[in-house]
């Protein structure tokens, strides 16, 4: 999947996109301007005008656009008022990355009437110095979603494994006990049988919960670890798998080669991760480029548009200059043409929403292999 790592987009552009009420054939501008807005750099009087509008569209990406970012306190005490649940979601979404939110703050949330609301408030909770009183109490919770919540921001958190061993063992809903187990990635005191009855069950999230507790445990037996490598068909699994292997010594080539050889790029690229990590002074001598691109390359969009992207000096390279290539990151630099009004860039792969002049791509599941069909960003060095 192609990941947008950093974005620059202007909040007129924003506040264009959400009069766009209409949906385009290509490009939703509507539902676009929330996906940017967390990138948005908004003046504060922009943003103070914003939250005052009867729109709430507007009232949510203005809050969007706070988080991470140095706001006054007041825009969030202001959202977590507002009638609109969706704009006191947003408003503790712009909680995070804030170290001085008062824990008043987070208390309001968490005693709103709406259960989306106290999730939101529960995951604002997540690597913040709050106290337990704040989360104990929603973990028996009748509603499942605000127990997740609850479980999940236990991670990283000194709480006694006596608490969350009965949600493990006897919560009714699988996704609220592997979110409890998930809670327990690297504690060194969750009993080996626990981490091995959630390899060996039949639901995956459960899976893939225990083998990421298995992550920096050499106590963990391997076989515990290859035989979900081996015989799982879900790649969610294999890659749970993968990242347990990461840094053991007794890891042998052959479970990457084989991981190297799936059929799922997010296994290939898990798998490469390993190579790196495990075996540098093979790694090395991994050739990362098939060719030398050319300063500038071309993917062709819909509508006819043309993204120009400067490929990186980093960054992996397969193909050759005369057909299809791909890479593993890629800036984009220029845009040719619009779409649906709008000088973005719509992949025809479906790989990624859209792109902007400025932005800079990822793929998290590129596949290393040397054939030119694989996943990346996909690319022509001649129009």
């Amino acid at each position: 999947m192609i990941k947008v790592t950093k974005r620059n987009v202007n909040y007129k552009t924003i506040g264009r996109w959400l009069k766009k009420r209409s949906r385009g054939k290509w490009f939703d501008a509507w539902e676009a301007a929330f996906e940017a807005s967390v990138d948005m750099e908004i003046p504060l009087d922009v943003a103070k005008e914003w939250l005052e509008s009867k729109n709430s569209d507007f009232r949510i990406v203005a809050l969007k656009g706070c988080i991470g970012k140095d706001t006054p306190l007041e825009f969030i005490e202001q959202g977590l008022s507002d009638e609109d649940c969706d704009v006191r979601i947003a408003a503790l979404e712009a909680c995070k990355g804030k170290k001085d939110v008062p824990l008043e703050i987070i208390e309001k949330g968490l005693y709103d009437k709406d259960p989306d609301v106290i999730i939101a408030a529960l995951e604002t909770c997540v690597g913040r110095d709050v106290p337990f009183d704040f989360i104990g109490g929603e973990l028996y919770d009748d509603n499942c979603c605000i127990r997740k919540a609850a479980v999940s921001a236990c991670a990283g958190r000194d709480v006694p494994f006596e608490i969350l061993e009965p949600i493990i063992l006897g919560d009714p809903i699988f996704s609220v006990s592997a979110a409890a187990l998930n809670a327990c990635a690297g504690r060194k005191d969750v009993p080996l049988e626990i981490i091995r009855d959630g390899i060996y069950s039949c639901n995956t999230a459960a899976k893939v919960a225990a083998l990421n507790v298995c992550a920096g445990r050499e106590d963990v037996p391997l076989n515990y670890i290859g035989t979900r490598l081996y015989s799982g068909i879900f790649w969610e699994v294999k890659v749970a798998a993968l990242n347990a292997c990461v840094g053991r010594k007794d890891v042998p080539l052959s479970i990457v080669e084989r991981g190297l050889h799936d059929n799922n790029d997010y296994v290939k690229s898990a798998a490469m991760n390993v190579y790196e990590k495990n075996f540098p002074n093979l790694f090395k001598h991994f050739k990362k480029r098939t060719f030398e691109p050319p300063a500038r390359v071309f993917q062709r969009c819909h509508n006819d548009v043309i993204v120009v992207a400067e490929i990186p000096q980093d960054a992996f390279v397969r193909g050759d200059p005369g057909t299809r290539c791909r890479s593993n990151k890629a800036k984009i630099v220029d845009i040719y043409g619009k779409c649906d009004g709008e000088k973005v860039g719509v992949p025809e792969n479906g790989e990624g929403d859209f792109f902007l002049v400025g932005d800079e791509v990822e793929v998290d599941n590129f596949d290393p292999g040397f054939h030119k069909y694989g996943s990346g960003f996909h690319f022509y060095c001649l129009l």
